[in-house]
């Protein structure tokens, strides 16, 4: 008797061989029916299999998931006698279930063709609708070959040679057609069904011998349901379209060719893509604590001896030849990891030194045999983002899990939502004991548990040298790819010789973290390309906006937009062909640009752009600095706008200073980022008559996308101020961050009422002047009623009168033009502005120059000098003056706590002082 346990637990005894179909009928004459096959002990047999031993049984039904390999399977040899029968003396070879299908590989004179495949899927239908039974039987080798020589089945007859003796020999027959295959199948060829379709044909020679046979081979798939075809084929055709191969052709990104099988020619535009990638993934590990290092392309063969590459991969690897000078023989590395442990082993390491993180944009070359190279999809060299974590064994788990968290963080930014974690467990070929497998597995899944995301078993998949977690994405049309992965091994750096000194001064061999996030940058780049179908989000895209002209009457203008964009940080390129702008427009979107900005004789006369994003109809006409902002904005990496939006919240006491410094140098990065897309244009015309007022009547200045005019408040002044208000803007920052936290809400409110106060009584004064009465009444009601909120602010109330007075006297400050420093840059506004009127008051002593609005006789030896002699600003140099005597102030008081004149501060001055360069030295004017 044999016990039999169900899948409900229940466990019942039955003779010893009794089939599973005679279990299924015994509980019900419908299960058998509806049963194609069974499980026992997970593994899938035929219905039909006598059960020799106790065993878990499952039964499964077509619908089941794990039926689908056996329906293409079937569908495998049903193409095959359908073969035979519509051309005799075809024979036949392999037929095994692939990724999404099946095929089989015939040898024929004439080779097959797509032409064919009407005739033999009717004929496969008709084979199908007979629904004769698979049965199964066990031939002798002898037996065996001389049925097949006697068919003339030269390649079965191979094919029995290649089977171990230890191993039976089975057939499977459906009606009179029968071959040689080690099975299982479901119950009859009608569990098939009419969900199949014949996909493609290819040449393949036998068992992959360029110097055999070669067969024509005949590619299938089929499904449960008709339906699942059909979503399957709206899949295929999806994915031609967005076949990255195509793609790169339209969009100039890189091409193959034979002088290097499996490399990739990248143009311009696509290594400017790759670098792009190569840029993010070095920021992101750069904050997460890793070191970049690089390793040699050539190393002694005995290393990898020592590793166990060359036991294990050397199919895989490409060796150089001995020469006379110099007879070791040297390997291209295929990896990276014995050169990063001999990185590791370069000087003593301590405990206190782990976890120890080195990372390389390594270049490496693995052998793939010529019809599986796959355009960036399967190459012989690709570069990895790879890094090694040296940790403790205690330390395994916690690294694992930042890893995890990093790598999914990573593919968020990328657009991958779906992503699936599979755990990978030990395979057959392996090194090292299995008390090391058990270790190390076991640390993995802690780690993986930890998580809380959910996994799946990937059975004998890990690598040779240590278990490992996969990460498959799903991209846009339902595809998944396997890109990142952390291995843990803890064999290979004992192998070659790694230690380090624990706290009991012991050698003790570190475990090592494998990493990679992308995976292949080169497969990786394919895979984003066929994500987005070429629509790479703007901060990816090689080129980001071509400028291109209706008219030859825009070329000057086209060429000032183009300047003003490379200045904004964005990847430009003008179109100034005598060309219609419909040709243009067709020809940029099938290179895939993202934007069109397009200028005409009126977008040159109003300094505007109309804006065309690829994919959409409409078309949207903006000013172009605030375009360009807009524009450069986007364009900003998305790991980067996180480090600019995200503030950082004191949770302790004990971390408010930190805090302080780490969100002053955050806005630091955040308004220089900004800074550099600064888009200043003058506009203006030159003065044609002496004693005529030189009609510059304003600078346009857009920080963060909103534009501020500023009449003539300040005096014509060089680029030296522009670089002023900037630092200006800048250290305002930094004192923004320290008072947010020292001043109470109730004294921004009051210094805010104060500044607006005294603004609006220097605009009544500006509006006496130019005799405009309503809007000189409008400011004086806004005046009283600022007085009245004034009144009720608890603060105010509070202060000592001389120092109320002074508040309300502004004698101590004048601001003009704060908007360009707040915008919608995230800034609170009315603290930003009250932020002038408090620092003010610790540096009441500094020089004050205020300049009121006055007529002046403007004359320039060259009226075009006027376009670009001179430049608005919207903050005196007394105002910059004082913010600098406010910050010597803070820099020496104790309460501050904070040297605001850190290096952060000077290497965005350095920056600012290259940004300066950019702008012309004006020349000479006078003002008399």
């Amino acid at each position: 008797m044999v016990a039999v346990t169900f899948p409900d637990g229940a466990r019942r005894d039955y003779p010893q061989n009794t089939t599973g179909l005679d279990i299924a009928k015994g509980i019900s004459p419908s299960l058998a029916k509806r049963t194609v096959a069974m499980a026992l002990d997970g593994k899938l047999a035929d219905l039909s299999d006598p059960i020799a031993h106790d065993a878990k049984i499952e039964f499964l039904t077509r619908g089941d998931p794990r039926a689908l390999e056996l329906i293409r399977h079937d569908a495998a040899h049903v193409l095959a006698e359908a073969v035979q029968t519509l051309w005799p003396g075809t024979q036949v070879t392999i037929g095994p279930v692939i990724e999404n299908g099946f095929y089989y590989d015939f040898f024929r004179n004439e080779p097959f063709t797509p032409e064919d495949f009407a005739a033999i899927e009717k004929k496969m239908r008709e084979i199908i609708a007979r629904d004769k039974p698979f049965t199964k039987e066990v031939w002798s080798r002898d037996d065996a070959k001389n049925v097949f020589r006697d068919r003339g089945e030269s390649f079965k007859v191979e094919l029995v040679d290649a089977i171990p003796a230890d191993q039976e020999l089975k057939i499977y027959k459906q009606g009179d057609w029968f071959d040689l295959c080690r099975g299982p199948h479901m119950t009859s060829t009608g569990k098939i069904g009419n969900a199949f379709k014949l996909m493609k044909v290819a040449g393949a020679y036998w068992r992959g011998d360029s110097n055999r046979e070669m067969l024509s081979r005949i590619y299938g798939t089929a499904f449960a349901k008709q339906e699942e075809l059909d979503a399957y084929l709206k899949q295929i055709e999806e994915a031609e379209k967005r076949d990255h191969r195509k793609l790169g052709r339209e969009m100039d990104l890189f091409h193959f060719q034979e002088e290097a099988p499996g490399s990739v020619f990248w143009h311009p535009k696509g290594w400017t893509l790759f670098q792009t990638l190569e840029n993010y993934i070095r920021r992101r590990q750069s904050e997460a604590g890793y070191a970049e290092v690089n390793a040699p392309q050539l190393i002694d063969s005995s290393l990898w001896v020592a590793s166990g590459h060359m036991a294990t991969f050397r199919d895989g690897m490409f060796l150089v030849q001995p020469r006379e000078e110099d007879e070791r023989t040297f390997v291209i590395k295929p990896m990276n990891c014995p050169g990063h442990i001999q990185i590791f082993k370069n000087g003593l390491k301590s405990y206190r030194d782990l976890p120890f993180k080195i990372a390389e944009f390594g270049k490496v070359h693995r052998f793939e045999p010529s019809g599986a190279l796959h355009g960036l999809m399967r190459v012989r060299a690709f570069t990895q983002d790879d890094a090694h974590i040296f940790v403790t064994e205690e330390q395994i788990a916690d690294e694992v899990l930042k890893v995890n968290d990093l790598i999914l963080s990573i593919y968020q930014d990328f657009g991958f939502d779906d992503v699936r974690i599979k755990f990978s467990d030990r395979p057959e070929k392996r090194i090292g004991d299995d008390t090391v497998w058990d270790k190390a597995e076991a640390a993995l899944m802690q780690a993986l548990q930890a998580s809380g995301r959910p996994w799946t078993l990937n059975k004998g998949e890990g690598a040779f040298y240590g278990p490992k977690l996969e990460y498959v994405l799903r991209d846009a049309i339902g595809r998944d790819w396997q890109c990142g992965t952390v291995q843990v091994d803890l064999n290979m750096p004992g192998r070659l010789g790694a230690f380090y000194i624990d706290e009991h001064s012991n050698k003790i061999t570190p475990v090592m973290l494998h990493r990679a996030m992308f995976g292949s940058l080169e497969r990786f780049t394919g895979i984003m390309i066929e994500h987005y179908a070429g629509h790479l989000p703007l901060w990816l895209s090689p080129l980001q906006a071509v400028v291109a002209t209706i008219t030859s009457d825009a070329d000057d203008f086209a060429r000032e937009a183009i300047a003003a964009a490379r200045r904004a940080g964005l990847r430009v390129e003008a179109d100034l062909r005598n060309e219609k702008i419909n040709y243009k427009v067709r020809e940029h979107s099938l290179a895939k640009v993202p934007v069109l900005l397009v200028v005409g004789r009126k977008e040159a006369a109003e300094r505007s752009v109309s804006i065309r994003r690829l994919g959409s109809e409409g078309q949207q006409v903006m000013p172009l600095d605030a375009a360009l902002t807009m524009l450069a904005q986007e364009a900003v990496p998305p790991d980067v706008k996180r480090r600019i939006e995200t503030p950082k919240i004191a949770t302790t006491p004990d971390q408010k200073q930190e805090d302080h410094l780490n969100g002053a140098t955050e806005s630091l990065h955040k308004v220089v980022d900004f800074s550099l897309r600064v888009s200043l244009a003058l506009n203006g015309q030159p003065t044609t008559r002496q004693g005529e007022l030189a009609s510059i009547e304003h600078t346009k200045i857009s920080i963060n996308g909103v534009s501020i005019e500023h009449a003539l408040e300040s005096p014509l002044v060089d680029h030296s101020a522009i670089l002023s208000l900037c630092r200006m803007i800048m250290e305002g920052a930094v004192l923004f961050h320290y008072l947010m936290e020292v001043v109470s809400e109730e004294e921004w409110k009051c210094r805010y009422l104060c500044l607006r106060l005294h603004d609006t009584t220097g605009r009544i004064k500006l509006m006496r002047g130019f005799q405009q009465p309503e809007e000189h009444e409008d400011l004086r009601r806004g005046k009283e009623q600022l007085k009245e909120e004034l009144s009720q602010n608890s603060f105010f109330r509070s202060l000592p009168e001389e120092q109320a007075k002074r508040l309300l006297s502004g004698e101590h400050f004048y601001v003009r033009g704060v908007n360009a420093a707040v915008g919608k840059s995230g800034w609170d506004k009315e603290k930003y502005m009250a932020l002038y009127s408090y620092f003010s008051s610790h540096a009441h002593s500094a020089p004050m120059s205020f300049f009121r609005v006055r007529q002046h006789n403007v004359s320039f030896s060259d009226p075009s000098e006027a376009q670009r002699a001179t430049m608005v600003t919207a903050l005196s140099v007394a105002e910059y003056s004082l913010l600098k005597a406010t910050l010597a102030h803070l820099n020496s008081s104790p309460k501050s706590g904070i040297n605001f004149k850190n290096e952060e501060l000077l290497q965005m001055e350095q920056v600012l002082a290259g940004w300066k360069s950019h702008f012309e030295k004006p020349e000479q004017f006078s003002i008399s």
